[in-house]
């Protein structure tokens, strides 16, 4: 078919932006960055997982984002369900603040530790409330990065 004889498409405007789709396609890009961080983490450890968190990039909001963030959480909470292995802290963090930014939500992975008994937690906050997790999870560990 000649390029002439394409129907043409009509750039989404800003008031007409498409639905979060809440189920399969969340589920699909969950599971997939769950394989994602688990293979990075097994090959470059988790300064591999955090420079890949530090380098992406927001994009643009196609839905409001407190829609967005309950879709992708029980997106999330499905995917780790499915997942062959016991998904942790760290990868389920990533996972749903990657997700979360590509559909335009500016989340944080969040890294604090607990000094006795040692321990370390990672979460995922936006607008300094946690997602994914207890609100009291600030508290009771130090924050020593955010990314």
């Amino acid at each position: 078919m000649p390029v002439a004889a394409l129907p043409h498409r009509k750039l989404v405007s800003a008031e007409r932006v498409p639905p979060v789709r809440p189920g399969v396609w969340n589920l699909f890009l969950v599971f997939m960055e769950l394989v994602h961080f688990d293979t990075l983490a097994t090959c470059k450890g988790f300064s591999g997982v955090h420079r890949w968190i530090r380098g992406l990039k927001i994009t643009v909001p196609y839905a409001p984002p407190s829609v967005v963030i309950e879709h992708v959480k029980v997106a999330v909470d499905a995917a780790c369900l499915w997942y062959p292995k016991t998904a942790m802290c760290l990868q389920r963090s990533a996972a749903l603040v990657s997700v979360l930014r590509k559909h335009g939500v500016a989340a944080e992975l969040v890294i604090g530790i607990q000094q006795f008994p040692f321990r370390s937690h990672a979460w995922a906050e936006c607008d300094g409330v946690v997602l994914n997790d207890n609100q009291k999870v600030t508290t009771l560990y130090r924050v020593i990065d955010r990314c």
